[in-house]
This record gives structure tokens, C-alpha cells and sequence, in this order.
């Protein structure tokens, strides 16, 4: 029985898919007229009738159109009325003949009642003296929502250009996309008319009705003037020039870094609405909250706008690319930063939003996902929006600016008021400077789920003058087995703390090495020092010469320097790995974290550092949860002074514990030193699985033969888990 209904599942699903392929390939809609009257704002009814200029792709005589609930009144082509049938959110129209290719015909929808809602996010809200519609639905199929307020084809690749008449009570006024053209006053009421050339997905015609002020205001594009208005209640006029002062300095750093603004106006319209903005073409629909007089909220400001060119000039073809939307839109935040506060401020917004995403976005959505074929239920998840920004950093970091904006721009032109894909995007790279290189970062950035992680394994000094360092780098990506192939990265090499010299490595195997040459003998080695690739890494590094307390909250920890020096460049490094030898017997360490900490000072320089541990699975734990099972008693912290080191317990430990089973804390590290650190658990039966309980018994994991031996030994391991485990072997002759 369960097998039958999976399979008729698949068929109604697959039948559906064909059904909206069909749709899009059978016929396109050239242009849309939308005439609604919107007054009964107490019954919360919307009334009129939408026209579709339609052209045939095929002969047919059956058209289909989306639309949620609301009552039908009749469907006429011209003046011929038409029969036709509803099924769940379909309107199956029956037309009087068969249509050749490239005929036209127009379809007019006579309908009222209340538009739909989504339960979570989005649809068309009635509240106060507002009626407006947020054009996507979170828990809807499709999330295209057009279809909750008006007869469509709810479908990202179905663009029309539109046309808009909203009926309004004289004292309100309707915001739509598109320009104003006129308004029509009735006897107690007036009609908007908003004309919008430019093609749209359904999912981004928009209307808005309230009791409006409009600031108005003219922008000079690069390709042509436009307008931009801002839709508010008259008491806030003052509030939203203050937040919005910086407008025009967002359109014009994403005209200049992505090509022009093409629509006919930049609009915002305000709403009693506090849980997200929503992209409408030329009539973005904000939260009247967040334009509050301060500039807290610009980065959603700078998100919006640049849905302009992300989204809704070129759309994604379906929403398992939904990265190309929104990615790139949450990326334009930091990059509206940057361009209005300078280059340290976009470092800093970036590498908060890394943190987040190594955090927390497999935590949020409950899975590790790549940037394609993102599930129907994530498609406004944490990996979509938040990784989906981290990928653009390291693409634009990969690239370089040149080939990136120059690609950026070939996109736009290249998918003008159209849809792509992904590949599309990439094949745009390539083809812009990219070359193999792009191809490399989408197999391993957009495709491959996870991060990167590098580092420098082993260093070998020689020379003198010139001087070689020769040094092995170590890859184990996060998330993935997959190794990163063809990756670049750059490698500064620090002459003292001011002076240093980068060179780019291309990272191939888990292991590689590499040789340089200087005229100076490098005192500090460090990768990505300028943090261009967001790899499964959060650091922060500090130079200064004062006796102080720096609170690093991107690596969870605090610096404290107890004495004063010359300048100090100190650098600490949060590895969202486990250490690549963790797998070692008691202490139990840590599969999922630890630190680095590393520069330039002098040896006189006493610092402390505290780490914070979290092992609990909410708030902002999900730190120490594959280490802390019960308690923290048996926590500790070991040591190693470079990679291949032994481990150690740090002998001077300072734990800030509280409850000692709410698995939360800090531990100071006193008289710290350079190198990597740790958490790990004494008794490992407060952990989580350790080799011992593999082996219950206490038999040994292996024999080792002949012993003694002159050359060689045999380890032979007896227990069938031991050998999937990452292991340590040191060996020792009989001096020790």
C-alpha cells in the first residue's frame, strides 16, 4: 500500500512538473492589465478583473491559469465568454477554437473575494488601513504567490509587462509598480494607473493601498532618468528620509558594478509588516518599522534594491537555484557597505556573516547543503541567503575584481529580462575571464556542499640571503570528503608586522608543498591574511603595543595582553575542524573545533586567553555538542606547538564554570603561547564515542611484530572499527 501511494505520489508530482513545463513552453503572456478595486478593507475582499495578452507557441485550445481561492465570476476572450473549471488553484479554461502558432487572443478574468495568505510568510495582507501583497509564500508550492491576488502564471520563467488600475476611497493611494500615469477620480473613489514596460514574474507585480505621503525624488541612470518614491504615512516623512539617505548611493554602486537600472521607477512602499521586505519590481514593499529615523537597517535597504538586477531582471529558472537570487542579494548588503563606509567595513560584515554561516546554517536547516538543487522546504534558508553571500566573497576573491564585475555585468546583458541557471552563470565566467579557473570554483564552491579548509603543516628554513622557506600545506574540507581541487590561495609572508610579501598557491591534494625564495627571512606565514575565501575558518587578528583586553567574539575567545611592548601583530584562528589528529585515547579531543594562535611578539609579552565552551543544542550553543554529553567536570584543554606536535594538557587552567551541567563556560588559558589549542574530556564516558568503548573488554586495538625488529614492523589491527578511525602511531626504541 505505502508503495502504491509513493508511486502515485510521483506520478500526480511529475505530472504537475510536465503540466508548468507545458505551460511555459505552449504559450507566453505579452502583457498584463490588472483592475481592482480595493475598499472593503472591513470584509477584507478584493474585486475586478485581469486581461492577459497571450500568444500561442503551439496549436491549442486549452489555457490554464494559477489562481488561490477567490470566486471566479466568468472568463471571456474579448467578448466571447468562455467555459471553464477550477481545480484546487487551477483555472482551466476551455477557449472557443483551436489556436495556431503565433496567434494572440485576450483573456479576461472576471473575479472577487478575499485573497489568500500563506500561513507562515508571504500572500496579501489586509491590516489597519493597509492592504498590500508580499509576492512569495514560505510554506506554498510553487513559492511564487502571484496567484494569491490575481489570475496568473505563477511560474519565475512566465514574464509579462504590466499594466495596473487600483481603485482606491479618495484619501488613499495605491503604490504600484512601474510609473504612475494618471489617476482617475469617481464619484468617492479614484483609480491609480501605474504602467510598468519592462517584463516581470507574476510573483513580483505588486500593489499596495494606504493613506500615503509620497517623497519623490529623480535619479540620472547610467542608461536613462527614473524616478525614485517612497510611499510613507505623512508622519513619517522625516523618519524615512533620515533612513534612506543613502539611497542613491546604493543605486549608483550597483549600477556602476552591475550594469543599469531597468526599471521605470526605484520604490519603496511602508508597511505594518515586521518580519521581512519583499523585492517587488520598482515598488519594494519594507517594513515601516525599519525606516525608523537610523541607519540600522540599511542593509535591507541595499538587499532589496539589488533584487533590481538579482532576481527580478534576471530570475532563476526554478527555485533549486534560488542562491541566484537571494545570495546574491544578501552579498550586495556587504557590498552597499563597502561602497558607502570603506573596504574595513565590508571585511567586517563579511566575516560576522562567515561566522553565522559555519555556525549555524546546518544547524537552521537541519541539513548540509550545496548552492544547487536546494530542497523545496530551504529555499529561504540559512544556506540559501547567508552561505549563498559567503560563495560570492570567494568568488569575487577568486577572480579578482576585474574578471568579476566584468562578468557580472555579461550576466545581466547576456539574460536580460530572462531566467538562468547556475550553469548559465558559470558559462558567463568562463567565458568572461574566468576561464578554468571559474569552472574550478563552481565544482568545488557551488556545487560540492561544505568548506575549504587549508592549512600550513610543516615549515623548513634554509639559505641566507637569499632565503628559501619550504613549507606543506594540509587540506580537510568541512562537510565534505571531497577534496578542493585548483584551489588558489594566497600566502603572506611577514618580514616584520608592518612589511610582507603575498604569493598565490594552488592547492591540488590533501597534502602539498611549496618552495619560495626572499631576500629576507620570513618571521610569520600565514594564509588568506586579507580573508578573500570563506573557508571553515573565523579569525581575527590585532596589532597594537597596549596592555589590554581584545573580546575576538568571531573566534570565541579573548585576548588578554598583561604588559605593554613594541607592536604586536597577534593572530587567532577558530577551525571549524576537528584537529586532524583528534582521534586519539584519553583526553578525548574535540571533532569539531579548536584554535590557532600565532604572529609576531617578543617573547616578553605575557598574554592570557580565554575560550568559551558551549556544548548545549539551542541558543547559541552547538559549539562543544559532539564533546560535552553530560557534564563539563571532565573538560580540559590540550596544547601543541605546531601540527604533527604532540598534544598536552596545558598546565595552567583557569575554568569560569557556573553550573556544571548546563555543559557552558570559559576557560583562561594562562601564559599562553604560539599554537594550537583544544577542548577535550578526561572521561570519555562523559563524551561522546571514544576508541575505549569500541573496545569494552580492554583487548588490544593491534599487535605489533617482530619485537624487537631491526627495520620494519607490522601493526596488525584486530578490531574492525579501528582502522576507520584517523589514528596517531608514534613509535619509540627502548632509550626512549
Amino acid at each position: 500500500m505505502k508503495l502504491l501511494k509513493s508511486c502515485f505520489l510521483l506520478f500526480c508530482l511529475a505530472t504537475l512538473m510536465n503540466s508548468r513545463a507545458a505551460r511555459v513552453d505552449s504559450f507566453f503572456v505579452k502583457h498584463t492589465d490588472i483592475h481592482l478595486s480595493i475598499r472593503n478593507f472591513s470584509v477584507k475582499n478584493i474585486a475586478g478583473y485581469v486581461s492577459h495578452k497571450i500568444k500561442f507557441k503551439v496549436n491549442t485550445n486549452q489555457l490554464t491559469l494559477d489562481l488561490s481561492g477567490m470566486t471566479v465570476d466568468s472568463v471571456k476572450n474579448a467578448a466571447i465568454t468562455l467555459s471553464y473549471s477550477r481545480n484546487k488553484e487551477r483555472l482551466n479554461i476551455s477557449l472557443e477554437k483551436i489556436y495556431q502558432v503565433n496567434d494572440s487572443c485576450f483573456l479576461t478574468v472576471f473575479y472577487h473575494g478575499t485573497p489568500a495568505l500563506d500561513p507562515s510568510w508571504g500572500g496579501f495582507y489586509f491590516n489597519g488601513d493597509f492592504a498590500f501583497n508580499l509576492g512569495v509564500g514560505f510554506n506554498v508550492d510553487p513559492h511564487s504567490f502571484g496567484r494569491a491576488w490575481f489570475p496568473c502564471v505563477d511560474e519565475f520563467q512566465m514574464k509579462s509587462s504590466y499594466g495596473l488600475y487600483i481603485e482606491t476611497d479618495t484619501n488613499y493611494t495605491a503604490a504600484c509598480n512601474g510609473v504612475l500615469i494618471d489617476t482617475q477620480r469617481l464619484q468617492g473613489s479614484r483609480i491609480w494607473h501605474y504602467e510598468e514596460t519592462k517584463p516581470l514574474s507574476a510573483y513580483l507585480a505588486s500593489v499596495t493601498v494606504s493613506k500615503y505621503a509620497i517623497l519623490k525624488s529623480n535619479y540620472t541612470g547610467i542608461e536613462a532618468d527614473f524616478p525614485v518614491w517612497l510611499y510613507c504615512k505623512p508622519a513619517d516623512t522625516s523618519k524615512v528620509k533620515n533612513s534612506f539617505v543613502n539611497l542613491p548611493k546604493a543605486i549608483q554602486a550597483f549600477e556602476k558594478a552591475f550594469g543599469p537600472q531597468v526599471y521605470g521607477k526605484v520604490g519603496y512602499n511602508f508597511v505594518p509588516f515586521n518580519s521581512g521586505a519583499m523585492e517587488h519590481a520598482g515598488n519594494i514593499t519594507y517594513p515601516a518599522s525599519f525606516a525608523d529615523g537610523t541607519l540600522n537597517y540599511e542593509n535591507i535597504l541595499a538587499h532589496e534594491l539589488s533584487h533590481h538586477w538579482w532576481g527580478n531582471h534576471v530570475t532563476c529558472v526554478h527555485e533549486g537555484d534560488m542562491w541566484l537570487n537571494e545570495g546574491w542579494a544578501s552579498y550586495c548588503e556587504h557590498f552597499f557597505k563597502e561602497q558607502v563606509y570603506g573596504r574595513q567595513v565590508y571585511k567586517n560584515s563579511i566575516l560576522a556573516n562567515h561566522l553565522g554561516v559555519l555556525w549555524f546554517a546546518h544547524i537552521n536547516d537541519d541539513t548540509v547543503l550545496s548552492m544547487t538543487n536546494i530542497p523545496h522546504n530551504n529555499t529561504y534558508g540559512s544556506h540559501v541567503y547567508k552561505k549563498g553571500a559567503d560563495v560570492v566573497h570567494s568568488l569575487r576573491g577568486v577572480m579578482g575584481d576585474t574578471v568579476f564585475f566584468k562578468a557580472c555585468k555579461a550576466f545581466q546583458s547576456a539574460y536580460r529580462f530572462g531566467n538562468a541557471s547556475t550553469i548559465n552563470l558559470q558559462t558567463v565566467f568562463e567565458q568572461n575571464g574566468g576561464g578554468t579557473k571559474a569552472t574550478d570554483f563552481f565544482n568545488n564552491w557551488v556545487y560540492e556542499k561544505g568548506f575549504p579548509h587549508v592549512i600550513i603543516s610543516k615549515q623548513v628554513h634554509s639559505g641566507n640571503g637569499p632565503y628559501q622557506l619550504k613549507f606543506h600545506t594540509l587540506q580537510r574540507p568541512r562537510f565534505t570528503d571531497k577534496l578542493y581541487r585548483n584551489l588558489p590561495v594566497e600566502v603572506f609572508f611577514f618580514k616584520d608586522r608592518n612589511t610582507y610579501e603575498k604569493r598565490v598557491i594552488t592547492i591540488q591534494n590533501a597534502s602539498d608543498s611549496f618552495t619560495f625564495s626572499f631576500n629576507f627571512k620570513p618571521v610569520y606565514v600565514c594564509l588568506d591574511y586579507d580573508e578573500k575565501l570563506s573557508d571553515a575558518i573565523t579569525d581575527r587578528t590585532i596589532i597594537t603595543d597596549q596592555a589590554t583586553t581584545f573580546d575576538l567574539f568571531e573566534t570565541q575567545s579573548r585576548i588578554i595582553l598583561k604588559n605593554s611592548q613594541d607592536s604586536s601583530l597577534i593572530r587567532m584562528e577558530h577551525h571549524w575542524i576537528g584537529p586532524e589528529l583528534y582521534r586519539i585515547s584519553s583526553p578525548y579531543m574535540s571533532n569539531y573545533r579548536y584554535y590557532t594562535l600565532d604572529g609576531i611578539w617578543k617573547d616578553s609579552l605575557a598574554m592570557d586567553i580565554e575560550l568559551t565552551y558551549d556544548g548545549r543544542k539551542s541558543g547559541s550553543g552547538y559549539l562543544d555538542h559532539t564533546l560535552i554529553y553530560k557534564t563539563e567536570d571532565s573538560l580540559t584543554v590540550l596544547y601543541r606547538a605546531f601540527p604533527g606536535d604532540s598534544w598536552k594538557v596545558w598546565p595552567e587552567l583557569q575554568f569560569t564554570m557556573g553550573n556544571k551541567n548546563d555543559k557552558a563556560g570559559k576557560v583562561l588559558v594562562k601564559n599562553a603561547k604560539r599554537g594550537d589549542y583544544v577542548f577535550a574530556m578526561y572521561d570519555q564516558t562523559l563524551g561522546l564515542n571514544a576508541i575505549s568503548e569500541m573496545n569494552p573488554s580492554g583487548e588490544d586495538i593491534w599487535t605489533v611484530s617482530p619485537n624487537p625488529a631491526s627495520d620494519q614492523v607490522l601493526l596488525t589491527f584486530l578490531h574492525p572499527g579501528a582502522t576507520d578511525m584517523e589514528s596517531f602511531i608514534r613509535v619509540y626504541d627502548p632509550t626512549g
